[in-house]
């Protein structure tokens, strides 16, 4: 077959221009259509993860308020443990010492009254001793015990012979 081709040389061109703006116009609009397409891909996607993002934001903050309130009654607590640690350390069962002291004792003293200070650990004895001689032998008693340190008898407790009144002051180990 033989092919004729009986146009200008100047309407080939022409020709041979719109086609090439045909084929730029075909190329640009496939560009466009793809570029729509990756935008309303992204712009999907992009919506997808704000939505998974306010969604985690949200479950993180209901997490946060338990936590916060679970913490705060934890706190309040833990200062209530203190509280009761910090009165129990000062607490000291007074019994036993009191009968330890009360066990030596003889029968010619007799105690009016047992003050103690449990921060400065002093303790003071009041009573009344028949003898300045019983007066003695009690506060050697003490003396050689272990329930007392430190003990003093004032001289003017010491000035009578029968039926003295007395002050012992003593510390607690």
């Amino acid at each position: 077959m033989v092919s004729l081709n009986l146009l200008s040389p100047e309407k080939k061109e022409a020709v041979s221009n719109q086609m090439i703006v045909i084929s730029l116009q075909h190329i640009f609009s496939w560009i466009l259509i793809i570029i729509c397409a990756i935008g309303v891909i992204l712009l999907t996607t992009k919506l997808i993860m704000q939505n998974s993002f306010n969604q985690s934001v949200r479950q993180s903050s209901l997490v946060t308020l338990e936590y916060g309130t679970l913490n705060q009654k934890v706190h309040a607590e833990n200062q209530k443990i203190k509280f009761l640690t910090s009165i129990q350390k000062s607490f000291i069962v007074w019994s036993p010492k009191l009968a330890a002291i009360s066990s030596l004792t003889p029968k010619n003293i007799e105690l009016y009254s047992i003050n103690i200070d449990n921060k400065s650990r002093q303790i003071q004895i009041l009573g009344e001793a028949r003898t300045r001689d019983d007066l003695l032998s009690y506060k050697q008693q003490l003396e050689t015990s272990s329930l007392l340190k430190e003990i003093s008898l004032p001289i003017e407790n010491l000035l009578e012979a029968e039926d003295v009144s007395f002050e012992i002051k003593a510390k607690l180990p």
